[in-house]
């Protein structure tokens, strides 16, 4: 592996996990959307790692749209640090202190034909500008960002000018998740954080969630799978047919048992 990497690949320690979890940041509760989310209730702790698993089609990714004011739930609440939460569009959410890191990037996360200074600066205008006065980016700030961002988190880039489309998949995942490591929001949610990249920015990229999360920030991965959610999460919520069927926590976040919970039958399931 490391000769087709091209370099040594970067091994994490084992995860600790800790039983003692922080002030719940986002809580939902009974949110659903038929026919794809037919009841989704769980919190999520500040500097804690909250994986969401399942096979494909078990409805994943569909409580992240109705969490990110993508879609509008059927019924449900949501609370964000303690206050009703009920974003009507991603705008919305992004204001209230909510990032995500989309399953497809190269669609959904990038502007490809811009600079990765202008994909890193997206969600940070406010913090670029030049004056309270004045609504004009200041490029030399915005140079800065840009130049902190590729050194903080290794990105292949010949300079903060270089077209976000001409980056590997790995780089072009780590600008994105950059983007949201600069703006600093409350919970961060990544979807299939790690599809299409190589083994040694998949390193990479798991250590920078674990490093957010030491710093505080809430984190919400979505992956498919099996191996990747127990070298990442705190704890692991298993979907299948829309609901969530089992939570595992602790040393019970193995492979297996997520590939167990996928799989088990209606009379087998565990609702969390």
């Amino acid at each position: 592996v490391e000769a087709i990497v091209g370099g040594a690949v970067e091994r994490l320690p084992p995860l600790r996990r800790d039983a003692d979890r922080g002030r719940v940041v986002l809580s939902v509760r009974n949110l659903k959307r038929e026919p794809r989310v037919l009841g989704a209730s769980f919190d999520l702790h500040q500097g804690e790692v909250l994986g969401l698993g399942g096979l494909v089609g078990a409805g994943r990714s569909e409580p992240v749209r109705l969490i990110y004011g993508a879609d509008r739930p059927d019924s449900g609440s949501m609370t964000l640090d303690g206050e009703l939460f009920l974003p009507t569009t991603p705008a919305a959410a992004v204001r209230a202190g909510l990032g995500l890191v989309p399953e497809e990037r190269r669609t959904e996360g990038l502007l490809l034909t811009k600079s990765v200074a202008f994909n890193v600066s997206l969600a940070n205008l406010n913090s670029l500008l030049s004056s309270a006065m004045l609504p004009f980016i200041s490029f030399r700030k915005r140079r800065s960002m840009t130049e902190e961002t590729i050194r903080e988190l290794a990105i292949k880039a010949r300079s903060p000018d270089e077209l976000a489309g001409r980056l590997s998949g790995g780089n072009q995942q780590k600008v994105v998740i950059g983007r949201w490591l600069q703006a600093a929001p409350k919970v961060l949610i990544l979807d299939e954080p790690t599809r299409g990249v190589d083994i040694g920015a998949r390193g990479e990229i798991h250590r920078l969630i674990r490093e957010f999360a030491g710093n505080g920030m809430a984190g919400l991965v979505i992956s498919s799978e099996p191996d990747e959610l127990p070298d990442l999460c705190d704890r692991v919520l298993v979907m299948a047919e829309g609901r969530i069927v089992r939570e595992l926590a602790g040393e019970g976040v193995t492979r297996s048992s997520i590939i167990e919970a996928s799989y088990a039958s209606k009379e087998e399931r565990i609702p969390a």
